[in-house]
């Protein structure tokens, strides 16, 4: 066994790959494939060198550099992780990645019968990681997806459920589960299932896309076949336009949801014919057709209040309330906004409930109803913290310092200036420390032009001072 190479152990190797592979960039990770293949060069039987091998090739296969093949990268993570499990049959992770990189390998395949026969070898590794722990989670999700591809779905709707029983906050397993009860016709449990993974993660745009798209083809089903072939014809003209609408071809984008939304009405499918409104007033908006989008959204806030589809009501009143605020109608966007965000706390949704919140405490600044502004960002700030969203929480607390400035609270401006300064500091964000900077010192030139300074204001000043090192 070589000790060394380049004068450093397999030991010294592996760090300097960890080094390259921590910026994530994929050019930095081939140089970390070069470190690791080093230290299994030095230590032919060390499993954690072939583990990290095996990974930072899978690793290239997700994300390849440049034009290189990925299939190419996931064959040489298989060998690798084959060579772990060689080493030590018992290794849960290389079992896995195996499995996973398997599974990517028969995705990238064209041919059928090949892509069968790798998907069956992924499911034999997963297997095998249930068999040393069956507490793994991930074993029995990747062991779900596995089993979906191969159109085995009464599988893997088994497999999902013993990864959630693990792991209970899996909405990703929850969504998966969902599409495979789709594809048994199952519409009442995927609708359950990918309400359960929107409750967990409300904020993500492609399970809500997919609930919508579900209640609307459980309509179709309902009312009958022809109006099953209907619906994808419609859901065909809504996904055109979509595109269209990416592309910023405003005129196609309107034309493609004004047919879906013909057929949706055509076929008395309340669902879609909704999904077709909210669409087209988010190209009437981009048009800055504020009317047309006004109109929209209170159609769609109509059909969704007679089934009491919250999710749906809450968002097409968000909605109503921006294109109020846009319209310098600022009661009637308070009024939208307020609905949506008691809309938004039952369902749980943290990010939207805290974007409606910050808008509200717009809206009553702008009115000089500065009691509820302060009420509304306080609000805002809270769940931002609760979140863990620091970009946001500096921005709340800016806009509370604001207000607590327009209140006479000087104390509670320069407190909050500063710890907004502090958290746009953690986040290396130059120009809001630049801005909370600026605010500050314009505030105690204010504050040092009373005639008489509190000894507890002078106190807060000096804080504020030393923290930021202002003269």
């Amino acid at each position: 066994m070589t000790e060394k190479i380049e004068g450093k152990t397999a030991t010294e190797w592996a760090n300097v790959g960890f080094d390259h592979a921590s910026s994530g960039d994929p050019f930095d990770f081939l140089k970390a494939v070069e470190c690791f293949e080093k230290a299994v060069k030095i230590d032919p039987s060390g499993v954690d060198g072939w583990y990290y091998l095996g990974s930072a090739k899978e690793k290239l296969g997700d994300n390849p550099p440049g034009i290189m093949a990925r299939q190419d990268f996931y064959l040489a993570a298989i060998k690798s992780f084959e060579k772990v499990v060689e080493l030590d049959p018992q290794h849960t992770g290389a079992w896995i990645h195996c499995g996973y990189s398997t599974e990517q390998l028969a995705y990238w395949t064209r041919e059928e019968e090949k892509r069968i026969e790798l998907y069956e070898k992924a499911l034999k590794c997963y297997k095998k990681a249930i068999n040393i722990d069956q507490a793994d989670g991930d074993a029995w999700f990747n062991l779900g997806n596995a089993y979906r591809y191969l159109n085995q779905f009464k599988n893997a709707i088994e497999a999902y459920e013993h990864a959630i029983n693990i792991n209970p906050r899996d909405f990703d397993a929850y969504y998966n589960m969902g599409i495979s009860y789709e594809n048994l016709v199952d519409y009442k449990q995927a609708i359950e299932c990918t309400e359960k993974a929107l409750e967990i993660n409300p904020s993500k745009e492609r399970i809500q896309n997919r609930l919508r798209k579900l209640e609307i083809d459980k309509e179709n089903v309902e009312k009958g076949d022809k109006l099953v072939a209907k619906g994808k014809i419609a859901h065909e003209a809504i996904d055109l336009g979509i595109s269209c609408l990416n592309e910023r071809d405003f005129n196609n984008a309107l034309e493609h949801f004004q047919k879906a939304y013909e057929i949706y009405k055509e076929a008395n499918n309340f669902m879609g014919q909704a999904h077709a409104l909210r669409y087209l007033g988010l190209t009437a908006k981009h048009q800055g057709d504020w009317a047309t989008s006004l109109e929209c959204n209170q159609n769609v806030y109509e059909i969704y209040s007679e089934t009491n589809h919250k999710r749906g009501m809450a968002e097409a009143a968000h909605n109503m309330g921006f294109i109020y605020f846009q319209l310098e109608k600022n009661q009637e966007a308070i009024e939208r906004f307020e609905i949506s965000t008691e809309l938004f706390k039952e369902l749980n949704d943290l990010a939207k409930l805290s974007d409606g919140h910050a808008n509200l405490g717009l809206l009553y600044k702008k009115q000089g109803n500065f009691s509820m502004a302060m009420d509304a960002f306080q609000e805002c700030y809270k769940i931002d913290v609760e979140t863990n969203d620091k970009r946001h929480q500096a921005q709340d607390l800016q806009d509370i310092a604001l207000i607590a400035q327009e209140q006479g609270d000087y104390i509670k401006a320069l407190d909050s200036f500063q710890k907004s300064y502090e958290i746009y500091k953690e986040l290396n964000i130059q120009a809001g420390q630049t801005q909370q900077a600026g605010n500050i010192k314009n505030l105690i030139r204010a504050i040092e032009q009373e005639k008489e300074i509190t000894p507890e204001l002078h106190e807060q000043i000096m804080k504020t001072k030393q923290s930021l090192k202002l003269d």
